[in-house]
């Protein structure tokens, strides 16, 4: 083995001299590697804005102190002006910047003209389509609203005012008063301001206001001002092209009792209809007071339960008190959507018809959501028809979107995508005769429930978009004729949205991602095997153009206006992020580097590699190189497992202590590790046996072409990459030291238990999901056994750090505890750390400060012979 490394290591050196040769060379002079006294000097960067006509942009820089400065530089020049810990900056139209700065200071700053405006007092900023809106809090305690323009003139203030909201194209803005009487107050934000004042009752108190998605209209909402809760009672609709006011009281309302109000803490439970034709609402039931439980009452838990015991303990059914609301002002009248059968209901786009379901029916469910049954209520008939039997419930998001228009849905159903059509009542298939498959497999989750995405639409439901594996298609929703915009498979790119927004199907006048050629059609591109990213758009004649496209790690994208102008991050595993900017007009050019200091240090590299597994599957791995390489010289590593996660190729990483799962690649290479990060496949039912033969072969392929110390390897894993590093280290002696973050270690308990967050059963996760098992404990419960670590425990010597918080929700701590009884128990090497009151990712600073410490002493001392300190000693 020895002489085979050698003559591998002399192939490396001949075939790698000339790479390294020039790095080297540049490297003399630097101070070295990164000394963890060092590490404050880093900050991270962030896109803040870019104006429209691209002279200046908004970037901020952020540190591990807590420190965040903003900078406004000009693309053409060197003029730069820093702001401290502003929140919510932004260009407005005319290319002024506005920004709510520390001790509530609003800034207005014209850059043309180097011009400040200041405003004290303020808690914050909207801006509508040609003014700014300012929340002002008085020394009274009482709130004014502030109107400029964009030059920062102040037009208007308005006092004592409770509430406002800005509609939503900007030019109106709704308020409510209470004092003496109550007053709704509607402003037109014209070239010159007009005020339409609404007398409404004094008793009561109006505290939400929502608007018509178009401004068309809005809803005021309200209780009885004796009342400090949110138990609504009023409903206030103004129309305002026709200035008519409806007034509606649910205590007036037949259809209501005295204990049922209107929901109204959250702007998701209400909607005014396309068509101003009606206002839907939430309504609950006033519980009675529970009576005070018996402690030692018995608990029933019967095999039949819709819920565990616990679950209904917490949560109660979905189904209780909760009511969906038609409210149609010209005639008065009220009537719930949807009924016991099906009470729970998500509007169309145009609140013509909705999908209502019973998210009860199907319990009890061993999925993490149980199936869903849909039918489709036509709103105004009151018809309801079934429509969707059996439709998976995790992510619904992903698998059906209703069109703007409201005239359609597609939805993902049986490894293909639908068009259903409200006008004809028809379905299509719409992908039933493409080859290109739509259905995501490579998750190998032994399941094709998830598709690789739907996009958006285009204007007035003409088409929509959606993804295969590399590509965007194009449907048309009256022809169904198909189009592929991209050519990804033939060019091995992948090409997605880069600003995508997802739908909330809890908010019930959500409107689907419209795509426009020219305006929004952002693409990010990146090779299959993260090789290389950049951006692309669609332009106004609905061509692809490509902005940037390399070897690098392309993020933050930000387009200016209509104009083919972005700004974008750019940045490689040893050179920091960058903001660059592409104009219509130029290539692209750097604006900001940041963390210059990075060029007086050593710093590695990263390569991709590639291999192959026992069964001669092609794999890619990612290695990073040690800061300051010296071919003359062999190196310990760390293997960082997971999935896949080749993605990390040429992402820059601030070395810091601050890691919520104790890695950082940039840690270790720049204390001289090797780092790397093995691809890994799986085969249904053996997750762990997977991983050890793909972890294996990666290692072995570095061992044979790079300067590695084979007795000086150490593992690491984190949540799933924890459990595999337990399996690993029962199976193999490859490695030297492990350590494991909260990790399972026995699938039978793991398997036969429930979530201490949601009470949900656990089974989902082995049968369908990240653990892979693809079968019931009961039908495979030798698979179970052999890919158990624990049922292995005895052939662990690998020494094993392991760390765990004890509130994880996401793995049971005692998962942890009982690998460690294990291992306690057969007198091998192993120290637990259980961190209080931290979850699955740790936030409390000083905790990650410890993990990534005496992560970085485990490894220093069993793999490059460091001390072994006081916290490794037994007590």
């Amino acid at each position: 083995m020895k002489a085979l490394l050698n003559i591998s290591r002399s192939f490396w050196i001949s075939t790698n001299l000339l790479l390294t040769i020039c790095p080297l060379m540049g490297q003399i002079k630097k101070a070295g590697s990164v000394p963890q006294e060092d590490y404050k000097k880093w900050s991270t960067l962030r896109i803040t804005d870019l104006s429209n006509n691209t002279k200046w942009t908004a970037y901020s820089l952020s540190y591990e102190t807590g420190e965040d400065t903003t900078f406004l530089k000009n693309t053409e020049g060197k003029i730069k002006t820093a702001i401290p810990n502003i929140k919510n900056g932004l260009f407005l139209k005319n290319n002024s910047f506005a920004c709510l700065m520390t001790n509530n200071r609003f800034l207005f700053y014209d850059l043309e003209i180097n011009r400040k405006v200041y405003v004290d007092s303020i808690t914050d900023f909207q801006t509508g389509s040609n003014h700014i809106i300012l929340r002002k809090k008085n020394a009274d305690s009482s709130t004014s609203v502030l109107i400029y323009d964009l030059n920062g003139t102040l037009l208007k203030e308005i006092e004592d005012i409770d509430f406002y909201s800005l509609s939503p194209n900007g030019n109106k803005l709704a308020c409510s008063q209470h004092s003496d009487r109550s007053y709704l107050k509607i402003l037109d934000l014209g070239k010159k301001i007009t005020l339409t004042k609404l007398s409404v009752s004094a008793q009561i108190h109006y505290k939400i206001i929502k608007w018509h998605n178009k401004g068309k209209g809005v809803l005021f909402v309200g209780c009885p001002a004796k009342f400090k809760n949110t138990n609504f009672s009023e409903l206030i609709l103004y129309k305002t092209a026709e200035k008519k006011i409806y007034h509606y009281n649910i205590g007036s309302d037949k259809n209501f009792g005295k204990k049922n109000f209107i929901e109204g803490r959250y702007l998701n439970n209400l909607c005014v209809s396309e068509d101003l034709s009606s206002v839907f609402f939430i309504v609950k039931e006033i519980r009675d007071p529970e009576p005070e439980k018996d402690i030692d009452a018995i608990q029933v838990w019967n095999a039949e339960d819709k819920d565990l015991f616990p679950r209904r303990k917490a949560h109660g059914y979905n189904n209780e008190d909760f009511h969906l609301i038609q409210w149609t002002p010209e005639t008065g009248r009220t009537k719930r959507i949807g009924n016991k059968e099906n009470p729970r209901v998500i509007l169309n786009g145009n609140q013509k018809f909705a999908l209502v379901y019973d998210p009860e029916k199907n319990k009890p469910s061993f999925k993490q959501k149980p199936d869903l049954d849909f039918s489709i209520l036509d709103i105004q008939s009151g018809e309801i028809s079934p429509f969707l039997h059996g439709q998976p419930n995790t992510g619904l998001t992903k698998t059906m979107s209703f069109s703007p228009n409201g005239q359609f849905i597609v939805y993902f159903k049986d490894g293909n995508w639908w068009l259903y059509s409200f006008e004809t009542k028809s379905n299509i298939n719409l992908t039933k005769s493409i080859q290109s498959s739509f259905a995501i497999t490579k998750t190998q989750y032994g399941i094709s429930t998830f598709p690789y995405g739907f996009a958006g639409w285009t204007q007035n439901d003409k088409s929509l978009l959606l993804y295969d594996e590399f590509d965007l298609w194009e449907f048309s929703t009256s022809s169904f004729e198909v189009k592929r915009i991209t050519h990804g498979r033939e060019e091995n790119k992948i090409y997605r949205l880069a600003n995508y927004r997802s739908e909330d199907f809890s908010i019930l006048d959500f409107k689907a991602h419209t795509l426009v050629p020219g305006h929004n059609f952002i693409l990010s591109v990146k090779a299959n095997d993260n090789s290389k990213s950049g951006i692309s758009f669609i332009d106004k004649i609905r061509k692809l153009q490509s902005v940037f496209y390399d070897s690098a790690y392309v993020s933050g994208v930000k387009k200016s206006g209509n104009e083919n102008n972005f700004i974008y991050l750019q940045e490689k595993f040893n050179i920091p992020p960058k903001l660059i900017l592409k104009t219509q007009n130029k290539n692209p050019y750097i604006i900001f580097e940041s963390n210059p200091h990075h060029k007086n240090y050593t710093w590695g590299h990263s390569q991709l590699i590639t291999y192959k597994n026992s069964k001669g599957i092609l794999l890619n791995g990612t290695l990073f190189f040690p800061a300051g390489f010296d071919t003359e010289k062999t190196y310990p590593m760390i293997v960082n497992i997971y999935e896949k996660q080749t993605f990390r190729l040429h992402k820059y990483m601030n070395p810091t202590l601050l890691n919520g799962s104790s890695f950082n690649i940039s840690n270790y290479t720049n204390n001289g590790y090797f780092v790397l990060l093995p691809d890994i496949s799986y085969e249904l039912g053996n997750p762990g046996y997977s991983a050890l033969d793909c972890v294996t072969s990666a290692v072995e392929k570095v061992l044979r072409e790079f300067p590695v110390n084979q007795k000086k390897i150490g593992l690491i894993g984190h949540s799933f990459g924890g459990y595999e590093t337990n399996f690993i280290i029962t199976q193999s002696k490859l490695f030297s030291a492990a350590i494991s973050g909260a990790g399972l270690s026995d699938l039978n308990s793991g398997y036969l238990s429930f979530n201490q967050n949601d009470y949900l059963p656990e089974t989902w996760r082995y049968e369908s999901f990240q653990m892979r098992m693809g079968s019931t404990l009961f039908e495979n419960y030798e698979g179970f056994q052999t890919n158990s670590p624990i049922s292995s425990a005895a052939n662990v010597f690998t020494p094993l750090l392991s760390y765990t918080g004890d509130k994880d929700t996401s793995v049971d701590p005692a998962q942890s505890k009982e690998l460690h009884l294990a291992l306690r128990r057969l007198k091998r090497k192993h120290i637990l750390l259980i961190y209080p009151n931290e979850d699955h990712v740790f936030t409390n600073k000083k905790n990650q400060i410890d993990l990534t410490s005496k992560s970085s002493e485990w490894f220093e001392y069993y793999l490059k012979d460091g001390p072994k300190l006081k916290w490794m000693e037994a007590q």
